[in-house]
């Protein structure tokens, strides 16, 4: 059977899987003149948790869906815009207390906000969660 595009078998090409067991392993470069030119990318940045870290929810406001992952630890899916779930829980247990930063990476695989001109990518962490 293999892959099929409206009933056509598809031929010449090849499926990679994208080991995420260690997020230190991805290969990230700069944003070519600060725009994405592709839908589907690994986002890297850093922040940090203050001296004592607190349980928190991570909000990608703009973002499309993906998966994301804060030093290394699954925090799982996000898709807000089907929802209900706006916001990831991030447990204080995976924070590092400043003045060590906190890597948070994001798997973006449909739509950037950055992928626009006139939008920026950002994350936020919140005190309380929106479920919907």
């Amino acid at each position: 059977y293999g892959v099929q595009l409206n009933g056509a078998p598809v031929e010449g090409w090849t499926s990679q899987s994208i080991p995420l067991n260690d997020t230190t392993k991805i290969p990230f470069q700069a944003l070519s003149g600060g725009r994405l030119t592709l839908s589907t990318a690994f986002f890297r940045g850093y922040f940090s948790a203050g001296s004592i870290p607190n349980d928190t929810f991570l909000s990608l406001p703009g973002w499309s869906k993906g998966q994301a992952f804060v030093n290394g630890f699954n925090l799982g899916r996000y898709w807000p815009s089907a929802g209900p779930q706006k916001t990831l829980y991030v447990p204080a247990s995976v924070l590092k207390p400043a003045p060590y930063m906190n890597d948070l990476v994001l798997f973006e695989i449909d739509n950037a906000p950055c992928s626009s001109p006139y939008t920026s990518c950002y994350a936020e962490f919140v005190s309380t969660p929106d479920i919907g």
